[in-house]
C-alpha cells in the first residue's frame, strides 16, 4: 500500500514537472532539484541563464540550519520573479565528488554550507556572505545588474549617507560601501574609468558596493559639508566591527580612531562624524602619494582602509587581513573576560591594547596590527613561535608570509616604548628571527636609561582543570582508560591517519582546553565501545596541540577547523584529501551513528550500541523488571476497577425504589 503510494505521489509530480516544463518566473523557481552524480539537473537547466548551487552535507549542523534558510528563499516573491532554479549537491556523497571537483567546488567542511552562482552553464561566483534570504537575495542582484555600481547615480547627501550606512543595501557586518565622486566633465577622464573597473573588479565580492556621484551640485555640496575635499574623490565606511572604546573617543582628525590602516587620506569633516561614523575620503592626487604601490590604485586603497588600525583577529576577517599581504603583528591575549575588562598577565587588557593602538596609528601603511585570542589560537601561536601557548600569554609575534619566527621577547614589557622599538628594529631589518629579537631587547635593557618597563606581565601557569571522573577527565591521567585511543603526534601522522583501509577519527584537543577535557570521557568510552564490538575498520584517535603544531600537510579543506576546540575529524578510508568534520553533539551514541555513516569501510552496529554487553543485558533486565512492575499494576488497576463497579451496582440497587423506605 505504501509502494502504491510513492508511484501515486511519483507520478503527481512528473505530471506537474511537465506541464512547468519551460516555464519561466514565479512557478520555474518554486522547487528544490538535488543535483546527480553526473550533475544531470545543470543540463536540465541549460535554458536559464542563471543557476544557484547549494553544497551542503547532512551531517554539517550549519548545513542544517541553512534548510529553513533555503526554503524561506525559493518562496519569497522576489526569487520567484527572477526564475532561478535553486540545485543542491551533498559535499561528502562519494558519487558527487568528480561532479564537484569538476566544476571547482572544493569547499572544505567549515566552508559548508555553500553557495555557487552559474552563468550560461559556466560557474560565475562563489557567494561567501551570510545565509540570509536578503543577503543571497542582494548578491544575486547585483551579479544579474548591467553595471558595476549600486543602482542609479547617488543624487542627494542624504542617499549618500544611506548608502554608505548601508541601508540601501542589505547591511552585512563586514561590508565595505565606496562613493565615487567626479563631477560631470570627470566621467571621461582616467580617474573614473578606474574607478569603474575597481567597481567591476568587485562586483563578485559579496562584501564591497560600489555607487557614484556625478551632479556637479551635489558634488560642490559633499565639498563644503567636508565629506570630501575635492573632486574627483573617494569616499568609504566599512561595516559595524566592534571597536574598543577609547578608538571611539580618538580626536585624531587624520585617521583617528581606529580608522583606516592605509598612508593616505582623512575621516569626514567632523560634524559628520556621528552620522558617519567610519567614513574615510581621498583624491585622486593623495593616491600617488601614498607609501606602498599597492595603495596608489583605487582597489589598494580600499583594501587598505578596510582594515582597522587595530582590531580583533576573527574567523570572519582572516581572509581580509592576510590577503593585504603587509605584515601583520598579533598581540595573543585571554580575552574571557573581555578585550577591555579582562586581564592576562596579571595586566588590564586594555592598558595593554592603548598602548598597541599607537604604536600601531604610528606605522600605519605600513604594517597591520591586531589582537587575538590565545586560547582561540594556540595552534597559530606555535606556528609563529610562541611555544608556551595559554600559560604564556600575553605574547606577540610577527606573522610573515616568509614563515620567519620572530616573538616578542617574554622578558619584556607591555608598553608603546617596548613595541614601539620592536617593530622599529623588524622595519629597519634589525632583526629576523627569535634570538635577534631578544639580543636588541637586552641591548635596550642595558642601556644608561633603559627602556621603560611599564605593563610588566606577571605569567602564572594556566588554570588547571579540575579531573572529576565522568565530567572532566584528561586523557594523560587514568591512561588505561585511554587504551583504546591512539595518540598521534605529527611525526606518525602519517603511518596512522594515512592508513589505506581505515576510517580514522581524531580528535584534536589540548590540556587547558575545558570542552576538550568535557568530551574526553565520552570520547575514550565511544573508543572502548568500537573495540567491544570488534570494529576493527575504525580507529579512535587523538592530537594533541598543546606543546605541537598539526601536521603542516593537512588537506587544505580543514580550513580553520582547529579555531575552535575540540575538533574530531575523519579521514575516511580511501579518500584521505576529504576529511569530515563533526558538528553533532558529543555524545557516545550520536558520535557512533555518525561515524557509522560516514566511513567509507561500512560495518552494523547491534541494538543499544552504545551500551557495553555488560550494560545492555542490564538494561533489558530492568526493562523486563519494569515491564513486569506495569503489568502488574494494571492488573491491579484493572481489579480495583471492577470492585468499584460492583459498589456501584450494590448502591444503585440498595437506592433503587423498591427498596426505598415509605415517607
Amino acid at each position: 500500500q505504501k509502494m502504491a503510494t510513492k508511484r501515486r505521489k511519483d507520478k503527481k509530480k512528473k505530471k506537474k514537472k511537465k506541464k512547468n516544463k519551460g516555464k519561466k518566473g514565479a512557478d520555474a523557481a518554486e522547487e528544490i532539484t538535488v543535483a546527480d552524480a553526473d550533475m544531470g539537473p545543470l543540463g536540465a537547466h541549460k535554458e536559464s541563464r542563471w543557476m544557484v548551487l547549494g553544497v551542503s552535507a547532512a551531517n554539517c549542523a550549519k548545513c542544517v540550519r541553512a534548510e529553513g534558510v533555503y526554503r524561506d528563499l525559493v518562496g519569497s516573491a522576489a526569487w520567484r520573479a527572477m526564475g532561478i532554479p535553486l540545485l543542491r549537491l551533498d559535499a561528502f556523497e562519494e558519487a558527487h565528488r568528480a561532479a564537484a571537483v569538476r566544476y571547482g567546488l572544493q569547499p572544505g567542511p567549515t566552508g559548508l554550507p555553500a553557495l555557487f552562482l552559474f552563468k550560461d552553464g559556466a560557474l560565475h561566483a562563489h557567494y561567501k556572505g551570510v545565509h540570509s534570504v536578503d543577503a543571497i537575495l542582494t548578491f544575486v542582484e547585483k551579479q544579474q545588474a548591467s553595471s558595476p555600481f549600486y543602482g542609479k547615480p547617488l543624487t542627494s547627501l542624504s542617499e549618500v549617507d544611506d548608502f554608505l550606512n548601508g541601508k540601501l543595501v542589505d547591511p552585512l557586518v563586514s561590508t565595505t560601501y565606496v562613493v565615487g565622486v567626479f563631477r560631470e566633465d570627470d566621467l571621461d577622464e582616467d580617474e573614473f574609468a578606474e574607478f569603474q573597473e575597481a567597481a567591476q573588479d568587485a562586483k563578485k565580492d559579496f562584501d564591497k558596493y560600489y555607487a557614484v556621484v556625478s551632479d556637479d551640485a551635489l558634488v560642490a555640496r559633499m565639498i563644503a559639508a567636508g565629506y570630501v575635499d575635492r573632486a574627483p574623490a573617494l569616499i568609504m565606511q566599512r561595516g559595524r566591527d566592534a571597536e574598543l572604546s577609547f578608538l571611539k573617543t580618538d580626536d585624531d582628525a587624520e585617521f583617528g580612531g581606529g580608522h583606516g590602516a592605509g598612508s593616505v587620506g582623512r575621516r569626514v569633516d567632523r560634524a559628520l562624524w556621528e552620522a558617519l561614523p567610519r567614513a574615510l575620503s581621498v583624491n585622486f592626487d593623495q593616491l600617488s602619494m601614498a607609501d606602498n604601490s599597492d595603495e596608489q590604485t583605487v582597489t589598494g586603497w580600499i583594501k587598505r582602509n578596510a582594515v582597522h588600525v587595530l582590531t580583533q583577529l576573527t574567523t570572519a576577517n582572516w581572509n581580509l587581513y592576510t590577503d593585504i599581504g603587509l605584515p601583520m603583528l598579533m598581540l595573543f591575549l585571554n580575552l574571557k573576560g573581555g578585550p577591555e575588562v579582562g586581564m592576562t598577565g596579571g595586566l588590564r587588557n586594555q592598558n595593554m591594547l592603548q598602548e598597541l593602538y599607537y604604536v600601531a596609528a604610528e606605522h600605519r601603511g605600513r604594517i597591520l596590527v591586531v589582537y587575538a585570542d590565545g586560547l582561540r589560537y594556540s595552534d597559530q601561536m606555535k606556528v609563529l613561535g610562541l611555544d608556551d601557548g595559554f600559560p604564556g600569554l600575553p605574547s606577540m609575534a610577527w606573522n610573515l608570509k616568509d614563515k620567519r619566527k620572530i616573538p616578542f621577547p617574554d622578558f619584556y614589557a607591555f608598553n608603546r616604548e617596548t613595541m614601539g622599538q620592536f617593530v622599529a628594529d623588524f622595519l629597519r631589518g634589525s632583526i629576523n628571527d627569535a634570538a635577534g629579537a631578544e639580543d636588541a631587547a637586552r641591548k635596550q635593557l642595558r642601556r644608561a636609561h633603559p627602556i621603560s618597563s611599564k605593563y610588566t606581565p606577571d605569567r602564572e601557569d594556566a588554570r588547571e582543570i579540575e579531573h572529576v571522573k565522568g565530567v572532566t577527565e584528561h586523557f594523560d591521567e587514568e591512561p588505561e582508560a585511554s587504551a583504546h585511543v591512539v595518540s598521534v603526534s605529527a611525526d606518525g601522522f602519517q603511518d596512522v591517519v594515512y592508513e589505506d583501509g581505515k576510517d580514522v577519527l581524531v580528535m584534536f584537543h589540548e590540556k587547558h582546553c575545558e570542552p576538550c577535557t568535557n568530551l574526553t570521557p565520552y570520547y575514550r568510552k565511544m573508543a572502548e565501545r568500537f573495540a567491544e564490538e570488534g570494529i576493527d575498520s575504525v580507529v579512535i584517535a587523538r592530537f594533541d596541540l598543546t606543546d605541537e603544531a598539526p601536521p603542516a600537510d593537512l588537506p587544505e579543506t580543514l580550513g580553520n577547523v582547529f579555531d575552535k576546540l575540540p575538533a574530531l575529524v575523519l579521514f575516511s578510508a580511501y579518500d584521505k584529501g576529504f576529511p569530515m568534520y563533526y558538528s553533532g553533539v558529543g555524545k557516545v551514541a550520536d558520535m557512533m551513528r555518525w561515524v557509522q555513516t560516514s566511513a567509507q569501510q561500512k560495518f552494523e552496529l547491534p541494538d543499544l550500541f552504545w551500551l557495553s554487553p555488560g550494560d545492555r543485558q542490564e538494561y533489558k533486565n530492568q526493562v523486563t523488571d519494569r515491564e513486569v512492575m506495569r503489568a502488574k499494576k494494571e492488573e491491579e488497576d484493572e481489579a480495583a476497577r471492577l470492585a468499584e463497579e460492583e459498589r456501584q451496582v450494590h448502591r444503585s440497587h440498595d437506592l433503587s425504589p423498591s427498596t426505598k423506605p415509605k415517607a
